[in-house]
């Protein structure tokens, strides 16, 4: 999962700047922007690059004079977006990622879970020492309801 959020954000970000290069498809790259920033890792990603850029086009302009490189680094039209959609989909992945642990492992899951026909006995080691084999017999036979812990197939 961390190497594909690292891969969609460094090679959507590489595709947006490069499209966003080339004049024929400034178009196409602001149409599929909003594609993009489903993956977040595109949009931290898009976002530190605007910003570094601006703030060194505001650095050099600074050197030479110019007062029309004063601009707002969080400003919609820099970075803004990019972190508007973060402070949004945070909430909205974090919910995802609830929804999905409860419903994996929720009764219902459990339930679906009784007619699954998988359940395949692990083959017994062959070099299993005597005091293993009497102390597995015992726990499978119940003999071992007084004990504090029990651990059942743990193979």
């Amino acid at each position: 999962c961390l190497v594909l959020n690292f891969v969609t954000g460094l090679l959507l970000m590489v595709a947006s700047y490069i499209l966003d290069l080339i004049d024929n498809t400034k178009d196409t790259n602001e149409a599929l922007m909003w594609i993009y920033r489903i993956f977040p890792g595109f949009c931290l990603g898009h976002g530190l690059f605007e910003i570094c850029k601006n703030s060194f086009a505001a650095s050099m302009g600074a050197q030479i004079g110019s007062k029309a490189f004063d601009i707002n680094l969080l400003g919609m039209d820099v970075a803004g977006k990019d972190v508007a959609y973060l402070y949004m989909a945070g909430p909205f992945y974090f919910a995802l990622c609830l929804c999905i642990d409860y419903f994996a492992n929720s009764p219902w899951a459990r339930f679906a879970n009784i007619f699954d026909q998988q359940d395949v006995e692990a083959p017994a080691l062959v070099d299993e020492d005597p005091d293993v084999s009497e102390e597995t017999a015992r726990v499978a036979n119940d003999a071992s309801d007084a004990d504090d812990v029990r651990v059942l197939k743990l193979r």
